[in-house]
């Protein structure tokens, strides 16, 4: 299933490519579909659980974005759409903790500032060198503006989170494959957190 986030990347990539902004590859909803992958495929549910939460909290801000700017292509509702479904897919297996929003919040903010200085500040990727269009009679400096984002991302990522675990929670060890079934590493990924509780 690794495969399916790998290549929404890699076409979302090549679109970038084509359209000369090979940059805007840096958002994060693109980073959580390569970082969903490498969960998927290496079975290490936290790795799963962190871009999901992304994939999950990034799914309104696109949406609002691109009704709001008018800008899209078949190639990004599909990345988005089919990210989405995936990462659905995913924490239905791997089921949410209720630990998850610190580490994701953390990794945000982090991406958020090495972004700021890898990318140029016309692109604002991730928001990471001014407010968001609209915003700017808001605030009065930028760091204004950001400390209001990340907490109100803490927020949005706890509810996330909660809500998601009331629907998947965590599956029990008898649920896991059992050995009359191939293991998929996903469920070796649960089964060591379980070992080390």
């Amino acid at each position: 299933m690794g495969v399916l986030p790998l290549s929404l990347f890699g076409f979302r990539l090549i679109d970038y490519i084509r359209a000369g902004t090979p940059e805007h590859i840096l958002w994060n909803c693109h980073i959580a579909n390569i970082s969903l992958a490498m969960g998927l495929f290496s079975g290490f549910a936290p790795l799963i659980r962190v871009p999901v939460l992304w994939l999950l909290f990034g799914a309104a801000p696109w949406t609002y974005d691109m009704v709001a700017t008018g800008q899209s292509s078949p190639v990004a509702v599909f990345s988005h759409i089919g990210g989405f479904a995936v990462a659905v897919w995913a924490i239905s297996r791997a089921g949410m903790t209720g630990t998850t929003w610190l580490p994701a919040l953390t990794c945000h903010l982090i991406w958020q500032q090495i972004t700021r200085f890898i990318s140029r500040p016309q692109a604002n990727i991730n928001i990471a060198h001014a407010p968001y269009p609209g915003f700017e009679d808001y605030f009065t400096a930028y760091w204004q503006y950001w400390f209001i984002q990340a907490v109100l991302a803490a927020v949005a990522l706890g509810l996330v989170e909660w809500g998601a675990g009331r629907l998947f929670p965590p599956p029990r060890p008898w649920q896991l494959s059992s050995t009359n079934t191939q293991i998929s590493p996903h469920d070796i990924g649960i089964k060591k957190e379980r070992e080390k509780r």
